[in-house]
């Protein structure tokens, strides 16, 4: 059975180094305008970032760039770090930096049992660790073109 054991998130909206443990049952309460909203939207933002559809989920909104970005900090761009529990797989874990005014991650990582197996970082591509056998070299760097 696969799912999220924990989100991180930092510099989006009203949350700052926040981190959501998930058990069986989550219940989000609070007084209004403590939060609640904005760790859904979080939820909301990472699965619309893995999906690359930013843009539009701004426009459903009627958000700007601006509007993600939290108010507290000085930082620009919104670092994340999502934990999956994957039976077999173990472990997986997703991280990144989005750069808020280009909409696109700056560096992406994807680590299963504490190893990297994708790492992207400054438009390029690193894959590592995928292969079995011998035959290709262990590590590549690709030029991601965008």
């Amino acid at each position: 059975m696969t799912k999220i054991k924990s989100i991180w998130i930092d510099n989006f909206k009203s949350l700052v180094d926040f981190k959501l443990e998930f058990t069986a049952f989550n219940c989000l309460v609070g007084l209004n305008g403590s939060g609640k909203s904005t760790v859904l939207h979080a939820l909301d933002f990472l699965s619309q970032l893995m999906r690359g559809n930013l843009d539009e989920w701004l426009k459903v909104r009627h958000w700007a760039k601006d509007d993600i970005s939290s108010k507290l900090t000085r930082k620009s761009n919104i670092e994340f770090k999502v934990v999956i529990e994957s039976g077999p797989l173990g472990e997986i874990i997703w991280s990144g930096s989005l750069n808020r005014s280009k909409l696109r991650c700056t560096q992406e990582e994807i680590t299963i049992r504490g190893t990297c197996f994708l790492r992207v970082e400054e438009g390029y591509l690193f894959l590592t660790g995928l292969f079995k056998y011998n035959e290709l070299p262990k590590s590549y760097k690709v030029v991601w073109d965008y």
